[in-house]
């Protein structure tokens, strides 16, 4: 399946600088492309910008796919691989280093937009 992508940082985020997690956005990227973009009929596009908001960096991830098609489990609770993995991440980031971060996902009509807020972290 075709789709195209954009890739943003904003001026206020020095790119070579600025510390994130290893592969925290990478799952997100990835269902949009093999989940969102695999029964789509007309090409895709994956936008993924990285502003600063104060000391937060916020980063996200916005596709034009088929949408979350809900898995369930045995207690029938929506689940997701993903969202579970990534916030057991940050839940451990939190304790050992004392950083608070969120994830948000919202449906839309056609697609998925994750947001994912970290402190601003520096290497210098």
């Amino acid at each position: 399946n075709a789709f195209s992508y954009v890739i943003s940082v904003s001026d206020g985020i020095d790119a070579e600088e600025t510390l994130v997690p290893p592969l925290l956005f990478q799952p997100f990227v990835e269902n949009s492309i093999w989940h969102g973009f695999d029964n789509k009929k007309d090409n895709g596009q994956l936008t993924i910008t990285f502003e600063k908001s104060q000391n937060t960096l916020v980063c996200t991830i916005d596709d034009n796919g088929t949408g979350m098609k809900p898995k369930q489990n045995k207690g029938g609770k929506k689940t997701s691989f993903a969202i579970e993995g990534m916030q057991s991440r940050l839940n451990l980031l939190h304790k050992l280093k004392g950083i608070d971060s969120k994830i948000s996902i919202a449906k839309k009509a056609q697609g998925v937009c994750v947001v994912i807020r970290l402190p601003l972290s520096l290497k210098f």
